[in-house]
């Protein structure tokens, strides 16, 4: 009988034991990495071909780190998570046709750091549609050519570019959403269509960058959105088609900007350009000189400082 007890208390450790084995478990890994030579199978205990595949086995919150250089396709995201290149890697993404983009942000707390998105076929290089915030950092946005846009943002969220180079887009930055609110630091945005751009209630500041190059305007701002510039050069943008798409910045429509300590220099028509019910503020102490046609057109406010 005991040896019949000893037995039966076996077999119960062993169920409890199995039985805690056969609990489910959170899936997907804290990090997880993407290599020219990965293979899109399983967990990515190896890592993984492409980012997608890679995210999609990696915890809300984690990160996907490219290990070594390669493109590794475009990459939809819906959680929280960190994409970046380990250090002295090029981590390539070329954009899928119009209207995909290299990164879709649909969701989450966004970083991508690092990240190289060039080309395509017409998409954008970076969709930011949902989500509480996108950080894009050290990253460079180069030809995807056309009417797409480097980064464009049409949701509520809030965005950071810093460190960024973005050119040969359609617009450099586009931001088209009510309570979006987006800022941006030592960005380049060149050699597009508009740099930057603002409409439809947009809140915004970009601070020690520089806007040059462009075909449209730098800078436009309309429809109620709002842009305070700080330190940045804005040069050799726009064309004569018209004195207002040959100026350095925009203000129109019920578009508000404030401009401090910056030089706007050798654009197409006019360095400051105020029309249609803009608001157009200037702290007194820019360089407006050199441009095409005169520094000003239209009502150019000074204001103090607090």
């Amino acid at each position: 009988m005991k040896k019949l007890n000893l037995i039966a208390l076996a077999m119960l450790v062993g169920l409890i034991s199995s039985s805690a084995w056969a609990f489910p478990v959170p899936s997907g890994s804290p990090r997880t990495f993407v290599s020219i030579s990965g293979r899109d199978q399983g967990g990515c205990q190896n890592p993984c071909l492409t980012f997608q595949y890679a995210l999609s086995q990696t915890s809300v919150g984690g990160e996907v780190i490219a290990v070594d250089s390669g493109n590794f396709g475009p990459v939809t995201i819906t959680n929280s998570v960190t994409i970046e290149a380990a250090r002295g890697v090029y981590a390539g993404i070329t954009p899928p046709a119009s209207p995909g983009a290299g990164v879709t942000v649909n969701g989450g707390t966004v970083i991508l750091r690092g990240l190289t998105i060039s080309g395509g076929s017409g998409g954008d290089g970076i969709d930011f549609n949902g989500g509480a915030a996108l950080s894009v950092e050290n990253c460079a946005i180069n030809g995807v050519g056309g009417v797409s846009n480097g980064i464009a943002q049409t949701s509520s969220g809030k965005l950071s570019v810093k460190d960024t180079v973005i050119s040969g887009s359609g617009d450099g930055v586009s931001l088209k959403a009510t309570g979006a609110h987006a800022s941006l630091s030592h960005v380049w945005l060149e050699n597009g269509g508009n740099g930057l751009i603002l409409t439809v209630g947009a809140v915004a500041s970009i601070s020690n960058s520089v806007i040059s190059g462009n075909a449209l305007p730098g800078i436009i701002v309309a429809f109620g959105a709002d842009l305070n510039v700080e330190s940045c050069l804005v040069a050799n943008n726009g064309n004569i088609i018209s004195p207002d798409i040959g100026a350095g910045i925009l203000a129109e429509d019920g578009g508000t900007v404030l401009v401090s300590n910056s030089t706007v220099t050798n654009n197409a028509t006019y360095g400051f350009y105020e029309q249609t019910s803009g608001t157009f503020d200037t702290r007194g102490n820019n360089t407006v000189a050199g441009n095409g046609t005169a520094p000003t057109f239209g009502t150019i406010t000074p204001v103090g400082g607090v």
